[in-house]
């Protein structure tokens, strides 16, 4: 995908972040009259950070305006707060259940809309995403967030980085404990609960309407599919659970003789839950 960088507003400000943005992502910066050249155009403007993206093959029909944020998420009524969600059925759990300040290790973080969720909850979220591009969008909704709600925003860390990496740093500090080189992770308590919510298989798309996030992610990451590698390292650190996001007709996934405990079904996916 060939996109670029172009800030709406011209103040000096608005410019640097540009700059900033265009080089963590390795993308030029333009001028409003050459988006038509680009496959995707981050715009910038005092108000925020939104997406012109063409999907018509990703399965949108025509332009995708996708705005930045968490703001149109409903995680403040009743309905958005209700403790039986499948997402927090899964990551609480019945036995050992996540109490509030568990550590919760959100390994596919995306646009962060489920880390998000989990903060408002009382819970430590660490978010990892390794794509630049899909981070540095992250980073912009966390900073948007900051500013309206800043005690929710200090529940959640971001971090650019490979979740198999840091997995495999904290198994080695499990056989190593005197090991350590300055790095974070070499200070990161165990997380209590590991969170997978990997790109589903294509076809599982197929059939049925796609957010707009899903397709821009699935455009960007290029139907990128988790390495089973990566539920392995979980089991093997996660203090309490791991749990998988998966869709609601497909197959279990099981790890040598590890299988799902117990199953969280929400309308169109669920969240296998996992005991190490």
């Amino acid at each position: 995908m060939d996109y670029a960088v172009c800030p709406v507003s011209k103040d000096t400000g608005n410019i640097q972040r540009a700059i900033k943005l265009a080089d963590e992502v390795g993308c030029e910066i333009i001028d409003i009259n050459d988006v038509a050249k680009y496959d995707a155009v981050l715009y910038l403007s005092k108000q925020g950070l939104y997406i012109d993206l063409g999907l018509g093959e990703q399965g949108y029909s025509g332009k995708c305006y996708l705005a930045i944020g968490w703001q149109s998420l409903d995680f403040y009524t009743w309905a958005g707060r209700r403790p039986n969600q499948p997402l927090l059925k899964a990551v609480r759990g019945s036995k050992r259940p996540l109490r509030k300040g568990g550590i919760i290790l959100d390994g596919t973080a995306g646009l962060g809309n489920d880390s998000w969720l989990l903060a408002n909850f009382g819970y430590q979220v660490i978010a990892v995403e390794k794509n630049p591009l899909i981070f540095a969008l992250l980073r912009e909704s966390l900073s948007q967030a900051a500013i309206d709600y800043p005690e929710i925003t200090r529940c959640l860390r971001i971090e650019n980085a490979n979740t198999q990496d840091i997995l495999e740093r904290l198994i080695h500090r499990q056989k190593d404990p005197n090991m350590v080189d300055n790095s974070i992770w070499d200070y990161l308590r165990a997380p209590d609960v590991i969170y997978l919510d990997p790109l589903f298989p294509k076809e599982q798309h197929q059939k049925k309407a796609v957010k707009k996030s899903m397709c821009f992610l699935r455009a960007v990451l290029r139907d990128e599919t988790m390495e089973l590698s990566l539920l392995h390292k979980a089991l093997a650190v996660a203090k309490k659970r791991v749990v998988l996001k998966r869709p609601l007709k497909s197959e279990i996934i099981s790890i040598g003789k590890v299988q799902p405990v117990h199953r969280a079904k929400g309308k169109a996916v669920r969240y296998d839950v996992y005991v190490p």
